[in-house]
């Protein structure tokens, strides 16, 4: 079987800053997100399932609308389906979104 060339996709995933729930720390204030990353090609139906968890360090006086954390795929050409969850570690609160991703490239020669 010819192997297929994976490809490294960055995923940025946008968290409005006001559904984060931030503590005191030692240094200003820090919350904690959990992200699981799951995709499932449509084709063949295989997939990955990646679980991370970020501490974001928060300044108190910052007016950002969003905490962006990222992490990367790496997944062969062809149409896979990419379902994100993201918990609040906090208070347990959580959120999830799919899309479907298309990646077009060819087997190395």
């Amino acid at each position: 079987a010819e192997k297929r060339k994976m490809m490294t996709v960055p995923l940025r995933i946008l968290v409005p800053s006001e559904s984060v729930t931030f503590l005191p720390s030692s240094n200003g204030v820090t919350g904690q997100l959990s992200v699981q990353v799951s995709t499932r090609n449509t084709v063949n139906q295989k997939g990955i399932f990646d679980h991370r968890a970020y501490r974001i360090h928060w300044d108190t006086d910052s007016d950002q609308e969003f905490v962006v954390v990222s992490t990367d795929l790496v997944l062969p050409p062809g149409v896979h389906v990419v379902a994100v969850g993201v918990r609040d570690d906090a208070t347990r609160v959580t959120s999830f979104v799919s899309t479907t991703v298309e990646l077009h490239g060819e087997a190395p020669q």
